[in-house]
């Protein structure tokens, strides 16, 4: 593997930091919330403002740095399932939760 490669994951590793930085602080305000409504408004709401700034990020990357297109879409598609699971089960988890205590 040459050094475009390395770069490529590291980017992609970088991005998806970052990505998990602004996911853990939506996360740690969306628990603060006493409504549900209000928990998924703005883990939701996160959701979508995170993705929008990760697909510019992409773009920018393979435009103007010389990363491996493969290595960095590919790592930052991994990190990006991964996430989404691990946000996902905390959403479920918050919502078993609510439900336990309310009964």
């Amino acid at each position: 593997m040459d050094a475009s490669w390395w770069l490529g994951i590291g980017v992609g590793i970088a991005i998806m930091g970052l990505h998990t930085v602004v996911r853990i602080g939506a996360h740690y305000f969306s628990l603060r919330t006493d409504d549900q409504r209000a928990f998924f408004l703005l883990e939701l709401g996160g959701l979508g403002g995170r993705m929008l700034l990760v697909f510019g990020a992409v773009a920018l990357v393979l435009l103007f740095v010389p990363v491996h297109p493969v290595a960095f879409v590919g790592t930052v598609i991994v990190l990006l399932v991964a996430s989404m699971i691990v946000e996902t089960c905390l959403m479920l988890r918050r919502q078993d939760q609510d439900r336990l205590g309310s009964s």
